[in-house]
């Protein structure tokens, strides 16, 4: 685009925006969310070539598309994004603050080093995991998709996940 012009091919929908986001979290999930780190010997010399932890990939892609919600959050969706986005946001220690006191955060805390930041991503993606199911129970409550892809007009079968 040239400086100064401007055509309404360049505008975007906020619901494009949405539906983009959600089109790259189903992306992610296209492979098995894990740590990446592949361990190379060149001539006896080890060397560690680091590649994309999906699972982190994952709970930002989510977290982002709570943020690009947030403007339509209805009370249900206020309340639960608030009680969660700590755990996807937070620091590993503003985490473990906030667990909840049981059998998760006992083991947590017995751990060290890398097999602790493995469960504390683990949980993450636990959360991220839920985050999702309410974000997208959100936009159908609200009809935020109507039109796209995913819509009212759509007959889906509604399964409840336990």
């Amino acid at each position: 685009m040239a400086y100064g012009y401007s055509s309404n091919n360049d505008k975007i929908e906020h619901s494009q925006i949405i539906m983009g986001k959600i089109k790259d979290i189903l992306s992610i999930t296209d492979h098995h969310l894990r740590f990446s780190e592949r361990i190379l010997m060149v001539d006896g010399n080890k060397q560690i070539v680091e590649t994309e932890d999906t699972r982190i990939s994952f709970c930002q892609a989510v977290e982002m598309l709570a943020y690009s919600c947030r403007p339509y959050f209805d009370e249900k969706m206020s309340s639960f994004y608030n009680d969660n986005i700590d755990y996807l946001q937070g620091f590993g220690w503003e985490i473990m603050e906030k667990l909840p006191e049981g059998e998760l955060k006992k083991r947590i805390n017995e751990l060290q080093g890398e097999k602790k930041e493995d469960l504390l991503i683990t949980w993450q993606v636990r959360v991220a995991k839920k985050l999702f199911i309410e974000l997208t129970d959100l936009l159908k409550r609200e009809d935020f998709l109507k039109g796209s892809t995913y819509s009212e007009d759509e007959d889906f079968e509604e399964v409840e996940i336990q």
